[in-house]
């Protein structure tokens, strides 16, 4: 929940201190302390292409609001579910039910990954999104 409130709040909206605020849980502790550099490198993306307020808010609201829960049971297409255990803004528990309710769905979980763990694990992820589409 505390998340979610920070994330809602439009104080100072496409701010640095805000990038930075909202950005950081996304990361491992351990990646935001020794990765400074990638950190760096996102906030000046996210400075050079500010997001607009009304399509961040579209994204929270469907995040809050949309559920298709009762239609994944008719996905049909093979499906790769991939999570980080210490994901501080979506709980992987989240990525298990999900992975529980379409059928055949693969769910692998990165130990130790955070939300932004494609960026912090980039082999792992590419080497489970490889293998995937390799075999289907």
């Amino acid at each position: 929940m505390e998340t979610l409130v920070a994330l809602a709040a439009t104080d100072g909206f496409n701010t640095e201190e805000r990038i930075r605020r909202n950005l950081l849980p996304a990361f491992s502790p351990a990646f935001a302390c020794e990765h400074d550099d990638a950190i760096e490198e996102i906030v000046r993306l996210r400075l050079e292409s500010p997001v607009i307020e009304e399509a961040y808010r579209a994204q929270l609201s469907a995040a809050l609001e949309f559920n298709a829960e009762s239609r994944v049971k008719a996905i049909q297409a093979p499906t790769l579910i991939l999570s980080g255990d210490a994901d501080a803004v979506v709980p992987v528990q989240n990525s298990r039910n999900l992975a529980a309710k379409i059928p055949g769905a693969q769910l692998s979980i990165i130990e130790g990954g955070s939300h932004l763990f494609f960026i912090e694990q980039p082999d792992d992820f590419n080497q489970l999104v490889i293998e995937f589409l390799k075999k289907h």
